[in-house]
Formats: structure tokens, sequence, C-alpha cells
């Protein structure tokens, strides 16, 4: 579906020039959002996930330990499909201000992707990727990032380069032609890295990134960072063309037609 065709339906949520900038720009960052009976209902759930794993000595398919994890001090650094695991995750997907958000954005009737709870104060700066590597179609997709926390000062939370969804589609594969999930060296040479801004939001916050942006995700600064609450979704005409990558573990609620 095309900029004009989505804008040819009434919006939900967003102002015409909100809708027009994300489309011109690949990004849209919505400042504090999420209604607090939500945010304490996703930050909840994912406390639930993190008690769980006191038990656990070692990752599951689903979930990924630290090193440093004890029974005393769960440490966690991804939880795939969360939305199986804990039912508020999938209601926020499909039931919530998000799924107007979205289909403001890619039209009515969007099919529901990935979800995925990494947490923020635990990993590296990730390479330059587009998600439309990880998820592959014919059609527009995007990803909403949920601040379930606020993003404090240190390091922003994500690296964006505006305008690059309407630029190259990266390959994301070596000189073996073996998917690598990131730009390879002599893709890089391409990117224009100075073109790059930082991204920092307080907690209830969404941003949204077309598939096909360039960006990298920051983790790593921020102590006290928390979970961080990653849903995608594609528009109802995409069709998907490859294997999805990630995350680890995918919910059979993949492709579900919302909105």
């Amino acid at each position: 579906m095309t900029p004009e065709q989505v804008l040819s339906h009434a919006s939900r949520v967003l102002t015409r020039e909100q809708r027009e900038f994300y489309f011109e720009n690949g990004w849209l960052l919505l400042e504090k959002i999420v209604p607090d009976a939500w945010l304490e209902r996703l930050r909840a759930a994912a406390a639930e996930i993190a008690e769980g794993t006191r038990a656990m000595v070692q990752s599951s398919p689903a979930i990924e330990l630290l090193p440093d994890h004890t029974a005393d001090r769960p440490r966690l650094w991804l939880v795939s499909s969360p939305e199986d695991l804990q039912p508020a995750f999938w209601k926020f997907a499909s039931e919530s201000i998000l799924t107007d958000i979205v289909c403001d954005l890619l039209g009515p009737g969007v099919r529901y992707r990935y979800a995925a709870l990494p947490v923020k104060n635990a990993g590296p700066v990730e390479p330059w990727h587009q998600d439309l590597a990880y998820d592959p179609h014919d059609g527009t997709g995007l990803l909403a990032g949920i601040h379930l926390y606020d993003c404090g000062p240190k390091q922003a939370r994500l690296m964006l380069i505006p305008g690059s969804h309407r630029g190259e589609l990266f390959s994301h594969r070596n000189e073996h032609d073996e998917f690598i999930g990131e730009l390879n060296q002599q893709e890089m040479q391409r990117v224009d890295v100075d073109a790059a801004i930082e991204l920092r939001a307080p907690a209830g916050s969404i941003e949204l990134l077309d598939y096909r942006t360039l960006h990298q995700d920051r983790y790593g600064a921020e102590e006290d960072g928390g979970p961080f609450l990653y849903v995608t979704y594609a528009a109802a005409d995409a069709i998907p063309i490859g294997p999805v990558h990630y995350p680890p573990v995918l919910s059979d609620k993949l492709g579900t037609r919302l909105g």
C-alpha cells in the first residue's frame, strides 16, 4: 500500500503531519503516548518473566540469560516472543493504541509479525542493519519500539539515518552469501553514518521505524535501563518472501490480521 493509499484512510490516532513525516523520513517518535495503566501492566508482565527465570540455570530457546545470571539476581538479555509467555504483551500488540497507530502508517488490516523483549542494560551496540533483512517482505512493514522505562542521558537507545528507507536495500550477507544480519564492509562504505541522528525518550514513548530504515540499537550504558519491547507488523498486502531471522523463537500468532 502506497503512502497515498494509506492517507486515503481516516486517521485513528496520528495527525496528517505525523503520518507524512513518517513516510518522508522513515521514522516517528511519539513521546509518552502509552497510557500509564498499560505501561504498568507491561512492566509487571516483564517482571513476572524475570521472576520465573530464578529457577533456570541455563538459557532456553525463548529466554537468553546472561553469564552472571543467578537465582538471587536474575539477569536476562533477550526474551523471544514474550506474547506467548505473558498475555499482556499480546493484548497490547493486538488491541491497544499501538494497533491503531500502526494502521495509521500501514493501512487497515495489518499483519502481526513478531515481538521481542531485550534488556537495555545488558548488551552491546548492534551493527547497522535494516529490519527488512530479518523479515523479508514484498511490501511495507515497521518496527514499533516501546519504552517501558526512561531512556537515560548516558547514551541514545537508537541511532538511525533519516530517509534511508528510500535508498538502497542491502544484502546483509558476507562474501560467501551467508546471512550475517548486518551490512558488510563493502555496503558500509556506501552509508553516510554522519547523517545519523539519535533517539532518546521517556517511559511510555513509542518509536516507529520503517522496515527499510538503516539503524543500530544501543544497549549497555544504563545500569537500570530495564527491558524494552519490540513489536513488528507488515501491511495487509505485504507478502513474505524469505525466512524470518529474528527472534530465535517465533509465535504461532505470526501473520495474524489486526485492525
